[in-house]
């Protein structure tokens, strides 16, 4: 194979698989901030005037 082209490829690669990491980490980050949350709650008030 020519060497350009296998540099190439092999940039490439790794640019990819910095991304897929980059994307599992942002993923991860994601689920663990969902999970940190506080339940989502309303209060309701009920007034009458007489």
């Amino acid at each position: 194979m020519n060497s350009r082209l296998s540099f190439r490829k092999e940039s490439i690669q790794r640019s990819s698989s910095a991304s897929e990491s980059l994307h599992q980490a942002q993923k991860a980050q994601g689920l663990k901030a969902a999970r940190e949350q506080k339940p989502f709650s309303f209060t309701t008030v009920l007034t009458t005037q007489g």
